[in-house]
């Protein structure tokens, strides 16, 4: 591992940054872990990249290498401006100085004529709202690889019917396929992590694994089924969203072959459908 700490205060001061806690800004300082996610993900010269946080550009080093089709999504203006400083390939339309919650992936999707690969090292802060907006997206992305809190990037990958799992669990499951891939130590990172990190790469589905349940009426059964993880299904779906009366819910879970003293992380997928079905 390359010691690049001095290197990267130097910068930040630079910019005139400080690191903020509240966004979770951990710069990523070990060029090895950004090529073990450009090989998990299967980066080719022939690919559509869009790379979310660049930051101060370590990845975005080592993808330029690898493919000319490179979209940044950044939403530190400073950063925008050193990485434009940085790489000569830029341009108002291929560096993109936004929040990528609000950024539609749709006219780089057309632009390059096929399905997109996203990437990207991201804050805790924001890693559930990213992984909705990746799913939201779908339509236009083949396959994406971030790194992640270690836990974060353990329960997108553990689908349903285990005890890690959890509504992101689920969704991952609906929308796509996971990869686990490399942990990485807090020391990777400036300033240090105090929690590891790990690589996930995700294979989008080209529709939803839905075909008898309505998507948003199965992710509320699933919020609902979790609201209250530690208590059994009948009590957690109880004064949830869905509205409904235990005795409506005891019906539900009965149709559903579902036994109501069971807990949401015991349900695999395709229960979760059938509750979904029940419900409605």
């Amino acid at each position: 591992m390359i010691d690049k700490n001095t290197e990267v205060k130097r910068e930040l001061a630079r910019l005139g940054i400080e690191p903020r806690k509240t966004r979770g800004q951990n710069f990523l300082l070990d060029e090895s872990v950004c090529s073990e996610l450009i090989e998990l993900v299967g980066v080719s010269r022939d690919m559509a990249v869009v790379e979310v946080g660049p930051g101060m550009g370590v990845l975005t080093n080592h993808l330029f290498q690898r493919v000319p089709n490179l979209v940044a999504i950044e939403l530190e203006s400073d950063f925008c401006r050193a990485l434009r400083e940085r790489f000569s390939q830029f341009t108002s339309e291929n560096l993109i100085c936004a929040d990528v919650r609000q950024v539609s992936l749709e006219p780089f999707f057309r632009a390059a004529g096929k399905k997109l690969t996203v990437v990207g090292n991201i804050p805790y802060s924001i890693s559930t709202d990213l992984i909705f907006w990746l799913f939201e997206q779908q339509e236009y992305v083949d396959r994406a690889c971030f790194l992640f809190q270690r836990e974060f990037a353990e329960r997108i990958a553990a689908g349903g019917g285990v005890r890690a799992s959890g509504v992101i669990s689920l969704m991952c499951e609906m929308h796509a396929s996971a990869e686990l891939g490399a942990i990485v130590s807090g020391e990777s990172f400036y300033p240090p992590a105090k929690v590891e990190s790990r690589l996930v790469a995700l294979r989008l589905r080209p529709h939803p694994r839905l075909s008898e349940v309505d998507p948003k009426r199965f992710r509320t059964v699933v919020r609902a089924a979790f609201s209250k993880r530690r208590k059994t299904l009948v009590n957690s779906l109880n004064g949830s969203e869905l509205g409904l009366a235990k005795e409506q819910i005891l019906i539900a879970l009965k149709n559903a072959n579902i036994d109501s003293i069971r807990r949401a992380e015991t349900l695999s997928f395709d229960e979760f459908v059938d509750l979904t079905k029940a419900v409605a």
